[in-house]
This record gives C-alpha cells, structure tokens and sequence, in this order.
C-alpha cells in the first residue's frame, strides 16, 4: 500500500467525512475528525457519548467502543477518569433510579458487547451462577481447560476406589494428582454425572 494513501472515515462526534491513514486506524485511532470533536466526545454529554459508541442490530445492540480485554468483551467507557461497563451504564441510562447496591446486571441474551436494555435485567451472584448452570455455559469436567482427569479416568478411579484394594493416595499417585482431588471424586464433590 502507498504510504500517502488515505481512507474516508466518518467522524463519531459530529457526522462529518475525514481522511486518516489505514495505519491509525489499525491502532484503534481515527474515530474523530479533530481534536475538538474527541475533546468533547470525552467530556460532552453522557448519552450522546454513550450512544455514539452503540450499533443498534435487529436484536442485541453492540457496543463498538472500547472493551475490557480477555475473553469476555464486555464494553467501558471513562467518566471523569474512572471505567464503568458499557451494560450497567446502559441499565442505569435506561432504567430509572441506581442499580441497588449487591445487585449485577444480567444479560438475557449472553452477549457480552450487547447494551440494549431489553436483554438486561437486574440479579444478584446466585441468579447469574443459576443463569449460567441453566444455559449449561459453564466449564465442568474434560471441557475444563485445566483438566488433568477424563470422565474415563473419572469412572476407573471410583471402580478401584469401590473395590477396596487401593488407598486414595495410591490412586493419587497413580493419576498424577492430589489425594484430596482423589477424596473429592469418589465422595463425588466433583465431577458429577
């Protein structure tokens, strides 16, 4: 690509067409048209700064500003120096009166970037723990990338267990771990079927 070459870009803030070089757009620059315009897209009114950052879909509307990194994008936006998640804000911004506090805010929909507030509801650490085991979302068992066990070695390990012929430290040592995992298996705190 020429070095001089440039992309038409539309300004976040203030709707106007601006050229920026692809290279800041890969560094997540080029959003706005001039400084003023990113100046007051960060100190200007919460909802237009909230909203400019929204790409509303049929259903979820996804958040396309900035997002926590790992796994789960959930979305941020800086208030006065300080990063609320983009789907509390949209609650709050959408909902009368504060978020109780001890209370979470729930998708409907498990989508993390999406802030429409009708896939969002209000819960405590149970209801999304509930939500999450009733979805079957969690990771048990071999689907655990930490696992060091099968379900096969699972079942053989409380068949000998069973028998009588072996302790639960041999079992451990057989297996390559602990006797207290051994112990939390056949008294099936864990990996249960």
């Amino acid at each position: 690509m020429p070095p001089f070459c440039s992309v038409a870009v539309i300004c976040r803030r203030c709707g106007r067409n601006f050229a920026v070089q692809p290279g800041l757009l890969r560094k997540g620059r080029g959003k706005y048209c001039g400084n003023r315009c990113k100046g007051l897209a960060r100190t200007g009114n919460i909802h237009e700064r909230f909203w400019a950052n929204v790409r509303k879909d049929e259903g979820c509307w996804i958040w396309i500003g900035t997002t926590l990194r790992g796994k789960r994008p959930y979305g941020i936006l800086s208030i006065k120096n300080k990063p609320h998640l983009a789907h509390r804000l949209s609650y709050t911004l959408n909902v009368p009166g504060p978020i109780p506090p001890g209370l979470l805010v729930l998708h409907r929909c498990d989508n993390p970037p999406c802030v429409n507030p009708l896939h969002l509801f209000l819960g405590t650490h149970q209801d999304n723990a509930d939500d999450c085991v009733s979805k079957k979302r969690q990771t048990r068992g071999e689907k655990n990338r930490h696992a060091k066990l099968t379900w096969e070695a699972v079942r053989e390990i409380r068949r000998e267990y069973a028998t009588g012929s072996t302790s639960q430290r041999l079992l451990g040592q057989q297996f390559g771990v602990t006797r207290h995992l051994i112990s939390r298996i056949v008294n099936k705190h864990i990996w249960r079927e």
